[in-house]
């Protein structure tokens, strides 16, 4: 084994030099797998009850040119109706995932797969953009862009967001590509304005809750850098405000704090909210494996170079950017969460694995089994034998025996009622279904309409909607005028959920199976 250097520099700074064909292999390499962990068994899950409701956006949108929060039977809110206007146009996200998942519907027709596509799409994308950045930031050392790739293919949590009907892996390439614009007007090259402004605009119509931080950590970058930098980002952040304004003055007027007034203004939320995503970072995005490379490497350079090279680290312009895009991230979402949720994490992991890879070349120069070493304990925090199995084998969850069940059961003018999982129903079956998290008024609807099949769910997810819908419905319907039918699928609460900690990688067995109840044909 070599003796360990005096330092161990970080990667060099500077722009990229000429790529070779080891370099072009190891990236057609990186995007394959990448296409592989993407697509791979793309439809074995129907979508769950977020999906769905980005999927039946898109169906509007393909239909009226615009995202309509109902389709004129059935209503896709889960806030109570606070997510669109009057006319019924949603703001409660902006559009550009669902004018992406309207045009896949428009080339493959609505399928699962068809409205996952284009998110698939883009994480595969969002690799390309990682190895690029890398090369921007530490040109001179291609193991940082190549090890960023690895990390980033090995980041089992990154991949179950990008195989998400949402906005998710829109938001991942985006705010790395304006990143990437940030990099070469930092470092003088041609075409970085125009990057920034791009993806700085596309970014906000992703969703706008990442465009704010990153035009402010680009900014304070560039004030640390000197004016010559710092002009062109204030022009070209300036552009992009400029450009999305009138979409800022329309999206203002949704009253998100109406629903989340505690979360906004009440900051022991926002740290609590903090302390929780931290901790996912370091528990499911390999941080711990992070700490414990640093720690190795400031041993063997010893206490004192140590402290030397973490200087050395806070005078590297890319670690710095990383670094205060990340912290500016992840205070932001902190802030405007509704709840600790780890997809609001999804533009933090392309900069978690940017820095797990600079760290990988740092560790490189002292001896490469070293570096090997650490991005197989990187592999080891992750769950790739339980990912591999959900790419590869079928999976059973209650929608889709919902779904299935109503398929062949159920006539077209048939009402449903459902206390949670309204949304993919009205995806793939077309019923008029009520209840939910709509907010829709029951009590009119029960005289008017009063249900063929009644769904109680096993497990409340907010007791405040779909809790009430189960309350009513145990008030206001007679059971022992139903039917009740049990099938052979485990009432787990969710389809499938994008979280790590609650996300499965094999149908549920063995639990209590998924009960509804059908009215008495005359």
């Amino acid at each position: 084994m070599k003796p360990a250097p005096a330092s161990l520099p970080l990667p060099p700074s500077g722009p990229p030099g000429p790529e070779r064909p080891l370099d072009r292999v190891l990236l057609a390499l990186a995007l394959a797998l990448g296409a592989l962990l993407a697509f791979a068994n793309l439809d074995a899950q129907l979508l769950w009850q977020d999906e769905a409701q980005s999927a039946l956006l898109a169906r509007t949108t393909l239909e009226h040119g615009i995202p309509l929060g109902t389709d004129g039977r059935n209503f896709f809110s889960q806030e109570l109706g606070a997510e669109y206007d009057e006319a019924h146009r949603w703001r409660w996200h902006t559009w550009l995932h669902l004018y992406l998942v309207a045009g896949s519907f428009a080339l493959f027709g609505e399928s699962t797969s068809a409205a996952r596509w284009p998110a698939a799409l883009f994480g595969v994308l969002t690799l390309l953009v990682v190895y690029q950045l890398a090369r921007e930031w530490w040109g001179r050392d291609r193991v940082a862009a190549h090890a960023a790739n690895a990390v980033l293919l090995l980041l089992v949590p990154f991949w179950i967001l990008v195989r998400q009907c949402r906005y998710y892996s829109l938001t991942a390439f985006l705010s790395t590509t304006l990143l990437l614009g940030y990099a070469r007007i930092a470092g003088g090259r041609r075409g970085g304005g125009p990057i920034y402004l791009l993806a700085g605009v596309a970014l906000f119509h992703a969703h706008y809750v990442y465009l704010a931080p990153l035009l402010v950590a680009t900014a304070v970058h560039a004030a640390l850098w000197g004016r010559g930098v710092l002009r062109p980002v204030l022009l070209s952040a300036g552009g992009v405000v400029a450009l999305c304004a009138p979409w800022i003055v329309w999206q203002s007027g949704m009253d998100y704090g109406r629903h989340y007034a505690d979360q906004l203004t009440e900051p022991s939320l926002w740290l609590a909210n903090a302390s929780w995503f931290v901790r996912s970072l370091l528990v499911h995005a390999s941080g711990m494996v992070a700490l414990a490379g640093l720690v190795l490497t400031a041993g063997l350079v010893g206490w004192r170079r140590g402290r030397g090279e973490l200087v050395r680290l806070a005078r590297d312009r890319g670690a710095t950017a990383v670094a205060l895009s990340a912290i500016a991230l992840l205070a932001t979402v902190s802030i405007v969460a509704p709840g600790p949720f780890f997809r609001y994490l999804t533009p933090l992991l392309p900069l978690t694995a940017l820095a797990l890879g600079a760290l990988v070349a740092v560790v490189a120069r002292w001896h490469a089994l070293a570096a090997l070493g650490l991005l197989a304990a990187i592999a080891a925090s992750q769950p790739l034998t339980r990912f591999g199995y959900e790419l590869t084998h079928g999976f059973d969850g209650p929608i889709e025996g919902l779904v299935t069940y109503l398929g062949e059961h159920a006539d077209p003018t048939d009402v449903v009622w459902i206390t949670y999982g309204d949304l993919p129903l009205k995806f793939y079956t077309n019923l008029r279904v009520l209840g939910g998290l709509t907010g829709e008024d029951l009590s009119t609807a029960l005289q008017r309409e009063p249900p063929d099949w009644v769904i109680v769910r096993r497990h409340v997810v907010h007791p405040d909607r779909d809790g009430v819908v189960a309350d009513f419905i145990a008030d206001q319907i007679d059971f022992s005028t139903l039917r009740k039918i049990e099938l052979p699928f485990t009432d787990t609460p969710f389809e499938n959920r994008e979280e790590p900690a609650e996300h499965r990688f094999r149908s549920a067995r063995h639990g209590a199976p998924v009960v509804l109840f059908r009215r008495a044909r005359s």
